[in-house]
């Protein structure tokens, strides 16, 4: 029962951003926004957490209040456009994921086509093959 025992429940969501950044300007950022939306509680007050450094990016958890809670994936919609536009005014990149394939030359296996032959034959339904 999300009414009880307070009509107050919490909304949470992670993001990703560049390790370029830093967390004190990420934050700063994300407040703004949270703080302009209407339907975010302004009490208990929301709050952001830098929760891992992940392969490629620094993953932040946007933590908001609110009332509604029926309305909270426009809510959460609302709150990642107003991030991806200040990110955006703000020089703050999303990056995307990155992955580092390395390739390994192999060498070619030399076969001793005598010594294939010679197995082969000793297979009955080989043995008459040429």
């Amino acid at each position: 029962n999300y009414s009880e025992p307070i009509p107050e429940t919490r909304i949470e969501f992670e993001l990703g951003v560049s390790y370029d950044v830093p967390p004190n300007l990420v934050k700063k950022t994300i407040l703004g926004v949270v703080h302009d939306e209407a339907l975010v509680a302004k009490d208990p007050a929301p709050d952001v957490l830098l929760v891992d450094y992940a392969p490629s990016r620094i993953t932040y958890r946007v933590r908001v209040w609110t009332r509604e809670f029926g309305r909270d994936d426009p809510i959460k919609d609302r709150i990642r456009s107003g991030i991806y536009y200040a990110f955006a005014r703000n020089g703050i990149s999303i990056p995307f994921p990155t992955q580092t394939v390395v390739l390994k030359e192999t060498q070619q296996a030399v076969v001793d086509r005598a010594a294939v032959e010679t197995l082969l034959k000793r297979v009955a339904i080989f043995a008459t093959l040429e």
